[in-house]
């Protein structure tokens, strides 16, 4: 296979795709038939079981029952595309360390704040409910970036917000890493994704302490997806042989069901998605038409991600009244589109206060 650049449409359709799985697995796995949650953030083979015994229980559900189980690697691919992405830009437009840490932090500030007015208006308007204390202190903590680092704390409040901590802890190593990539210091790179994936063995295993701070929930969890991102864009026109494909596919299916490579799925669903993604780059982007609606919602996608979580429980306990696979399937549907909906709103006020900051400020004055 011979990697291709990507176009900004062509990645916008990919996060349109992924952040469709990530809410529908945000939403389905607290529906029934399938309650014994994922193999996300450690490793528990009775949840191996359940998952297998429940689609044969409950054929109706198989949809259900997969995305509950598998969904969560719909982050893969959000990882794997911000470290293909933010390389792309810094070959285009190179900025500092503290010009570029502030322009990320300020975006994922303005995305946190639309993620708060939703929580706000959602808790006034089901619970008739304003901010608790506690509720304050996790937002908090989510603004500070730490919550993925204090134990126990990752999904208090609104679960899928967990990703805030992740995605500046890569920010925070992107400048540095990005140097290495730059002077053909591949082979540094190489030993720190193993590095990483070596640690996350020793949690996935037990051997560092078990306080509740999860490995895949921080950055040495997702940092070799994320550098085989960055390098994908420094290398268009390399070829990476296809026997990688049928390696990568073992280990993900081997990994969702034996511990022994469990911590190698990750990088694995990042192998297959390049291998899905990049040979249709250019080769069929003139023939496909251009669907407006999948490039608006990968431009929506960071919304939607902010908003799910905060939207789902009324539409839970919709499916649960309804108590069918087509009562389950309808309430996602219904919970998707509302979703969605309240994103745009959201994309717009987003929009508004980078405009204002933009024109008011200096912080986005080289992008």
């Amino acid at each position: 296979m011979t990697i291709t650049t990507l176009s900004e449409n062509k990645t916008l359709k990919i996060k349109a795709v992924a952040i469709v799985v990530i809410a529908l697995h945000n939403f389905f796995h607290w529906t029934e038939p399938y309650r014994c949650g994922e193999n996300e953030f450690y490793f528990n083979p009775s949840r191996v079981r359940c998952f297998l015994d429940t689609l044969v229980s409950s054929p109706a559900d198989c949809i259900n029952t997969v995305i509950s189980f598998l969904g969560h690697y719909g982050v893969v691919v959000f990882v794997l595309l911000s470290g293909y992405g933010l390389t792309l830009s810094m070959m285009k437009n190179k900025v500092g360390f503290r010009e570029f840490i502030c322009q990320r932090a300020v975006k994922l500030w303005l995305l946190l704040l639309v993620g708060v007015v939703v929580f706000f208006f959602s808790k006034l308007m089901l619970d008739g409910e304003l901010f608790s204390s506690y509720d304050l202190k996790n937002i908090g903590l989510r603004a500070l970036f730490i919550h993925t680092l204090i134990p126990g704390c990752g999904t208090k409040m609104v679960g899928p917000w967990w990703f805030f901590g992740l995605v500046f802890q890569l920010y925070l190593l992107f400048p540095p890493l990005y140097r290495l990539l730059e002077n053909n210091k591949v082979k540094m790179l190489t030993i720190i994704a193993m590095v990483c994936v070596v640690f996350s063995y020793l949690c996935v295993y037990g051997l560092m302490p078990d306080v509740e701070v999860y490995v895949f929930m921080n950055a040495p969890g997702y940092l070799p997806v994320f550098v085989l991102g960055m390098w994908l864009a420094r290398n268009p026109g390399r070829e990476i042989p296809n026997v990688t494909m049928i390696v990568a596919l073992i280990a993900f299916v081997l990994g969702n069901f034996y511990k022994a490579l469990f911590p190698l799925t990750f990088l694995s669903v990042a192998v297959l998605t390049v291998f899905f993604i990049f040979p249709f780059g250019k080769k069929r982007e003139h023939i496909e038409k251009q669907s407006r609606l999948l490039v608006f919602m990968g431009k929506i996608s960071m919304i939607v991600f902010v908003s799910n979580g905060v939207l789902r429980d009324p539409f839970v306990t919709m499916a649960g009244k309804l108590g069918t696979a087509s009562g389950r399937y309808c309430s996602a549907l219904l919970f998707l589109t509302t979703t969605i909906i309240i994103s745009i709103l959201g994309y717009f006020l987003y929009q508004k206060c980078f405009e204002t900051l933009k024109r008011k400020t200096n912080i986005f004055n080289k992008q």
